[in-house]
């Protein structure tokens, strides 16, 4: 094994297999060990708080501590370093409950061999090392969900019916604070006047496919009666993600334009036979009518917040240009921003301050691209987008460090990182996205770790 030695301490309190492991490590040939001897439990506390230690070899039997708190105990004490259990035929049972509470692996006493001490080892200090990597993993994935601007609610399969588990930091926005009083209550009691929305939840866990629908919801938790737009997702094995979204306003929109139509309709019928007279004032409905329709498709097409262009209209966009750029043969960019450590800078200066940012930060996107040929989008939260169409990627990155340089510059304590994704061998818009998104997290982390360097 190249590089620095992997470092054992076995906890033993028999000398005589002590010296007998020593004997066995010093046979391993596939790569180099170290090993540190402790004959029981506080001996091996202290060699722990003073050593650099890769993996523990641990009796569960000590002079000063037996049974499976000897693990447990050392595995609170030193989460981080995988421990495998020593173990005699008899206690085969005691090891084994210790690998279910969280120990790598056992070995027992007779077996203890060179190829099984460093297969166990190294597959020891491998498996510490994924479910490290795992866990890191399940914690972003957490923080990205409590973060999605849209509320969103987890329920999990259970006898037939579907519990609340979990819900976004954006759900009390249309369910209320009271919300958190209803974890773990069941849907079937909760939506228990609402057959239509169960009916959904249970079709998309039924076949395993999204469900979206329109509903007018009375939420009992704060009196309030709301259009919703719901979005069912299937997640193996057991769980419905719910998106829903309030879209109230745009409902409400929609009804005064019916009603506006309907009423333009009657009355066009009405004075058809008066139509020179009225013909101006016909036109000026005419164009309100026309206004209503345009306000209502900028409406569903823009950021209300940065008066940007909103996620869904870049997905259309973007697959429009992708078609384009490949029949015409001219280059595509896209380039995907975020705000660094935008939720702290909330929780310091508060929403209202973090809207103002979000508004620059749109203000600078719209003056940096070119008119009529790139545009600029909120994709969501505190990350924008933008397209630009024949442009090199040299060219689409000075204008990221232009935009970034401005941010920067302009707005106190806000960071901003950026991630490029060109046409070459991409293929669909989460192509596009996926590329842009892990270029970002790349330089994310390359900066974070400078910073801790520095």
């Amino acid at each position: 094994m190249v590089g620095s030695p992997l470092v054992v301490l076995l906890i033993e309190d028999d000398a005589g297999y002590a010296k007998f492991v020593e004997e066995v490590i010093s046979d391993v040939k596939l790569f180099s060990l170290k090993l540190f001897l402790a004959g029981d439990f506080k001996e091996g506390f202290d060699r722990l708080s003073k050593e650099r230690i890769d993996v523990i070899l641990l009796d569960l039997n000590l002079p000063d501590s037996s049974g499976l708190d000897t693990f447990t105990n050392l595995k609170d004490l030193f989460p981080d370093i995988p421990i495998v259990i020593i173990s005699s035929i008899e206690d085969e049972d005691l090891a084994y409950r210790a690998v279910s509470e969280g120990a790598q692996d056992y070995i027992f006493k007779t077996e203890m061999v060179p190829a099984i001490l460093a297969r166990t080892l190294r597959y020891a200090v491998e498996r510490k090392h994924f479910q490290e990597k795992l866990r890191e993993s399940e914690e972003r994935v957490r923080a990205q969900y409590k973060n999605i601007p849209i509320p969103t609610f987890t329920l999990k399969s259970e006898d037939g019916d579907f519990v609340l588990i979990d819900f976004n930091d954006a759900a009390p926005k249309i369910a209320g604070e009271e919300i958190t009083g209803l974890l773990g209550k069941r849907a079937g009691r909760l939506l228990q006047d609402e057959p239509e929305i169960l009916r959904d939840i249970g079709k998309c866990f039924k076949n395993k496919a999204s469900v979206k629908r329109e509903y007018l919801y009375k939420f009992r938790t704060i009196g309030l009666t709301k259009y919703l737009s719901a979005t069912y997702s299937y997640v193996p094995p057991d769980l419905v993600i719910v998106h829903a979204e309030d879209i109230t306003d745009r409902k409400i929109a929609e009804e005064r334009l019916k009603k506006s139509r309907i009423e333009l309709e009657l009355r066009v019928k009405e004075r058809t036979i008066q139509l020179v007279k009225v013909n101006v004032e016909l036109k000026k409905e005419i164009s309100e009518r026309k206004k209503a329709e345009d306000a209502l498709r900028r409406l569903s097409i823009t950021d209300s917040l940065t008066n940007l262009y909103n996620q869904r209209h870049f997905h259309k966009n973007l697959e429009i240009e992708i078609t384009r750029a490949k029949r015409m043969l001219y280059p595509l960019v896209v380039l995907l921003f975020d705000l660094d450590d935008f939720k702290e800078y909330n929780d310091t200066y508060g929403h209202l301050a973090g809207d103002s940012v979000l508004k620059s930060v749109g203000s600078i996107m719209r003056r940096s691209i070119r008119n009529g040929v790139d545009t600029a989008y909120r994709f969501g939260g505190d990350e924008f987008a933008v397209i630009l169409p024949h442009t090199k990627e040299g060219d689409a990155m000075n204008m990221a460090n232009r935009i970034s340089e401005e941010v920067v510059n302009s707005i106190e304590d806000i960071g901003i990182s950026v991630g490029i994704a060109s046409l070459d061998n991409l293929e669909t818009v989460e192509d596009f996205i996926n590329t842009a998104d892990r270029d970002m997290y790349s330089q994310k982390r390359a900066r974070k770790k400078k910073m801790k360097q520095s």
